[in-house]
């Protein structure tokens, strides 16, 4: 029954009324029909967001590998440099007090 059979049947009463009643019982139809394909949208959207916050991380993780073995090789480096330095230092204090000459260095 439309709208306009529903208010000629009662005779003109409580248009707005009769609105709201044939409103609400069609809208929980529509409603009903309409979630599903937003709801389907939003778990594809999730989805994607979700797979790309994935491949960020799995690229950040392999990032965050490679630094940690350059840091390693680097103070490697260190150490060795730090090494090498102490042996200078000690060779330039004997030059210095002549425990050897220059020849022998």
């Amino acid at each position: 029954e439309s709208l306009a059979e529903q208010d000629q049947s009662s005779g003109g009463n409580e248009p707005m009324g009769r609105l709201k009643t044939a409103w609400s019982n069609k809208s929980p139809k529509w409603f009903a029909r309409a979630i599903p394909g937003k709801e389907q949208m939003v778990d594809q959207l999730v989805t994607l967001r979700l797979e790309e916050f994935q491949s960020i991380l799995a690229a950040l993780d392999k990032e965050d590998s490679e630094l940690a073995h350059r840091i390693a090789e680097l103070s490697a480096q260190l150490i060795q440099l730090s090494q090498r330095m102490v042996e200078l230092e000690e060779k330039m204090a004997d030059l210095e007090s002549g425990k050897i000459s220059r020849r022998d260095s």
